[in-house]
């Protein structure tokens, strides 16, 4: 016999998906039109419990499977766009999964229990368990516009730094984080560790436990675990025909509210101060481009990371890596030098030149736009820039052979009637030759 084929990825999804949807919706039915009679007297209801127990678990399955195929993880739809758990996320999730599978077990128990079918399925809802829940959705909306403002205060580069030492020792990520403003963004869905639901959102307070977070999971866990108590009670204990759910007192109500602002106010107030001294727009991008310069080596090093060693791309990415690296050095200086006796405004213009031009041209090579060239040396680079420069033409002194630069070595080569093909084939020494020329 031969070797049976493996699943395609649809047929496997299809299956998986199929299964969830049995243990969710079908196999609940099935159990309480089995054992539609009302349980003898003083006996569990085992039947409506274990139909909502499946329903549960379906739902749970569910989940599951979309955080899987969506983010590579089970627990991928409690990821956010920053690749870390999610407090609001779990929030949704939770009530989701409690509140809409007591529903559907209550509503088909009493369909298939009651007469007539569709006035004993009406359900009740607590005006407070709704008032809840629309806590939960205002926070999931509001977390990620609240945590935008932080965007605009951009963190120190020494910061960022910090936290990728605290947290590469601590939860033992596979790429390094980087930061958005002041918020701390993770690389990949894979370092998404529990511990993101009660540690901080910035960069200077990633490695700390926020108290506001702790309380609200806390109270959440707590509030949860309580009305899930009281759903299994009601339904193994309850009437034959049950018409509503659990109660959430006032009191409980308001203690939610507290926590729930409590929590979008720590995300509207930055714990990471930026550099004083000099204008605070010079301040703003002098940061800010440090951060991209740091977040462009972290990510050339992620990409080199997946490359094979025999990738013919390797060694124009490891040019580039160096090139990243030699600017986000120099970049990492500009806060420091806003208030030195030496200083020139267009130093930040020129490292802001650089790295987009090397970004730009690292984005070419990865999307397979541009083909992997010779490396060229930087300061040879820069060298003919400034020659070129002096001579009228539009360049930046990056050190980065961009397009500008290519269309002014043309032009200069036409104006002086040399030839391409007379000089070296190789980019390093034909640059080499272009600065001894030019």
């Amino acid at each position: 016999m031969g070797k049976r084929k493996p699943w395609k990825p649809e047929t496997r999804l299809l299956a998986l998906a199929t299964l969830t949807v049995g243990l969710t919706f079908v196999a609940p039915l099935v159990i309480l039109i089995a054992f539609n009679k009302a349980p003898a007297e003083g006996a569990l209801d085992w039947a409506r419990l274990a139909a909502w127990s499946l329903c549960l678990a379906g739902l749970g399955a569910v989940f599951a499977q979309v955080g899987f195929e969506v983010r590579g993880r089970f627990g991928g739809v409690l990821v956010d766009e920053r690749n870390r758990y999610s407090l609001s996320r779990l929030q949704m999730v939770l009530w989701t999964g409690i509140v809409l599978s007591t529903l559907y077990v209550l509503f088909v128990a009493n369909a298939v229990r009651g007469t007539p079918a569709f006035e004993s399925a009406e359900i009740a809802l607590d005006p407070h368990l709704v008032a809840l829940m629309g806590f939960s959705v205002a926070t999931f909306v509001l977390s990620p516009m609240a945590l935008s403002r932080k965007t605009d205060v951009p963190a120190s580069v020494m910061s960022v730094e910090k936290a990728n030492e605290e947290l590469g020792t601590t939860q033992k990520l596979s790429t390094p984080v980087w930061a958005a403003g002041s918020v701390l963004m993770k690389g990949a869905p894979a370092d998404a560790r529990l511990s993101d639901l009660i540690r901080g959102e910035d960069v200077g307070d990633a490695a700390t436990v926020d108290l506001p977070r702790t309380q609200m999971l806390l109270m959440t866990l707590v509030v949860v675990i309580g009305f899930t108590a009281a759903i299994v009670k009601r339904l193994a204990t309850g009437p034959l025909l049950l018409d509503s759910l659990p109660n959430i007192t006032e009191t409980l109500l308001l203690l939610i509210l507290v926590s729930h602002s409590g929590y979008l106010a720590g995300k509207l107030i930055p714990t990471t101060g930026s550099t004083s001294g000099a204008t605070a727009e010079q301040t703003s991008r002098a940061l800010v481009t440090s951060q991209h310069a740091s977040s462009l080596v972290a990510e050339i090093k992620a990409e080199l990371a997946r490359m094979t060693a025999s990738d013919a791309r390797r060694p124009a990415f490891e040019t580039h890596l160096a090139q990243a690296q030699t600017i986000a050095s120099d970049a990492a200086l500009l806060p420091g030098r806003l208030t030195a006796a030496g200083f020139k405004a267009d130093e930040i213009s020129l490292a802001e030149g650089r790295l987009e031009t090397l970004r730009t041209t690292f984005r070419m090579l990865s999307q397979g736009r541009v083909q992997p060239v010779d490396p060229v040396n930087e300061e040879t680079v820069a060298k003919v820039q400034q020659k070129l420069g002096s001579l009228g033409h539009s360049v930046v002194v990056s050190g980065v052979p961009d397009a500008a630069t290519e269309a002014a070595i043309s032009k200069w080569l036409t104006e002086n009637g040399i030839s391409r093909g007379s000089l070296h084939p190789h980019r390093m020494r034909y640059y080499e030759e272009l600065a001894d020329l030019i």
